[in-house]
């Protein structure tokens, strides 16, 4: 039990989880955007084709984290967190660690109305926001731009 609460304090602290609960459409309430993109496969097709986008280009997933339906008895999931390493980025969190919890490390994939879903906090509002190099955060952003719609294609 305290494994699951614990997961799920992880995933309420990352970008992605905030459009999830409902601040603002597209936004954190620190007003970074995120990227939103509906998939047309289910969440498991979904997790799926996001790993095999990841690993074909080459950013390893640190952490998978997999959120249950509130019913403990349930095996449904309701949210995965994808952790992940990106050389970049990491490079980026050097130049101000306030910046951590907000960077482009994660993907969250979460079911709305029965719509799988996939986001991330846009690299490069999270640069403007926290004054970081704005190279490193597009190129964060071109990756995961690319995850993405190699995810719902």
């Amino acid at each position: 039990m305290a494994n699951k609460v614990y997961i799920l304090i992880i995933i309420l602290l990352t970008a992605g989880i905030f459009a999830y609960i409902g601040w603002g459409e597209n936004q954190t309430p620190q007003g970074i955007e995120l990227q939103i993109t509906a998939s047309p496969y289910s969440m498991q097709q979904s997790l799926e084709r996001v790993k095999t986008a990841l690993g074909d280009k080459n950013i390893p997933i640190t952490a998978e984290i997999a959120v249950p339906q509130s019913d403990i008895a349930s095996d449904d999931i309701q949210a995965y967190l994808l952790i992940l390493d990106i050389p970049e980025a990491g490079e980026v969190i050097l130049q101000n660690i306030e910046s951590a919890a907000m960077l482009p490390l994660k993907i969250i994939l979460w079911k709305d109305a029965g719509q799988t879903k996939l986001a991330f906090a846009k690299p490069e509002e999270i640069a403007k926001h926290y004054n970081l190099d704005m190279q490193k955060a597009k190129a964060v952003s071109l990756k995961l731009k690319e995850v993405t719609a190699e995810t719902v294609k």
